[in-house]
């Protein structure tokens, strides 16, 4: 009986639901995509669209490209904006032409300034006309703080020239003096950042000393003029960081001190002396790091400097 018993027990006994396993949760990632910035292009065709797509460039962020019409001439009458951009800005030139407007009323301005921070290439262009005039003139065609590289560019009739020191006054002993000139320095290119120069051509520029100022007529008699500001690198100075130029002419342009002030007489010459201006570097002023290739050197040539340097002077070396 007992085995019954057991078996009908064990029968009734109620079966224990199997445990439900929980589904296995899933954690949602985000992967990281590569950098697919897309490089910005403009194709400017009048002078309003160039300096709207460099100010563009300056802004976005983005490796540029502005790709000038082909053998246009832009014609400029107020400057262009400086490139300012540390990621490259690529200015293709294909034959064109930046000027500045010869009118009347066209005031003095560069025609290319890269900033500090700004790094830029131009390829396959030509600048025409700068003008700078300041106390301290500076790159009547460039000015370079930054990191720039030329590749077939031409630099022509480009001028840095310091201002005319001022008129001495008769109402002081000593302010009766004529001021000094202002110097000048780089007619086609001033660089004092990094430049690498390829196959380019810088002609007929010029550095040019401001005149000294006259001296003023007292009763000690006529004043000392000023001395004429000098002149340095008419084609090209380098005021420091590094150059790099290779396969380049530099014909033809001219650095020239600027005329001493007129007046002086025996008691006013123990106290001043005005002389007329130096120049040095017809073609290229090198003040730094400063290499030329063998062809660079021997087409750095017909170039003239009142003082000394027709065609090369300050520091350079010979590379490769």
């Amino acid at each position: 009986m007992w085995i019954p018993f057991l078996s009908s027990r064990s029968q009734s006994r109620p079966q224990q639901p199997s445990a439900r396993r929980k589904p296995a949760s899933t954690r949602l990632t985000v992967e990281a995509l590569e950098d697919r910035t897309v490089p910005a292009l403009f194709n400017p065709t009048n002078v309003s669209e160039l300096m709207a797509a460099i100010n563009s460039a300056n802004q976005n962020g983005e490796t540029d490209t502005i790709t000038l019409d082909a053998g246009q001439t832009y014609k400029l009458t107020s400057a262009l904006p400086a490139l300012t951009a540390a990621e490259n800005l690529t200015i293709l030139g294909n034959s064109a032409t930046i000027q500045r407007s010869t009118g009347n009323n066209t005031p003095a301005f560069r025609l290319i300034t890269v900033a500090a921070a700004g790094s830029a290439s131009l390829q396959d262009l030509t600048l025409r006309g700068g003008l700078v005039i300041d106390y301290d003139a500076a790159g009547g065609g460039i000015y370079n703080a930054g990191n720039l590289t030329l590749t077939s560019v031409t630099i022509r009739d480009c001028t840095a020239l310091g201002y005319d020191g001022w008129d001495g006054s008769p109402d002081g002993f000593l302010g009766a003096f004529g001021s000094p000139g202002g110097d000048a320095k780089g007619g086609g290119v001033y660089s004092s950042g990094t430049l690498q120069m390829d196959y380019c051509t810088i002609t007929n520029c010029a550095a040019i000393g401001g005149k000294g100022g006259d001296g003023a007529k007292t009763v000690y008699g006529l004043a000392p003029g000023g001395s004429g500001g000098n002149a340095y690198g008419a084609g090209v100075y380098i005021a420091g960081g590094t150059a790099t130029i290779r396969h380049s002419t530099i014909t033809s342009n001219t650095a020239k001190g600027g005329a001493a002030g007129k007046g002086g007489n025996s008691y006013y010459d123990m106290y001043w002396d005005a002389q007329p201006g130096q120049s040095y570097g017809g073609g290229i002023y090198g003040y730094g790091d400063v290499g030329l290739d063998a062809f660079t050197i021997t087409e750095c040539k017909q170039n003239k400097a009142s003082t000394s340097g027709n065609n090369l002077a300050g520091h350079y070396h010979e590379i490769v």
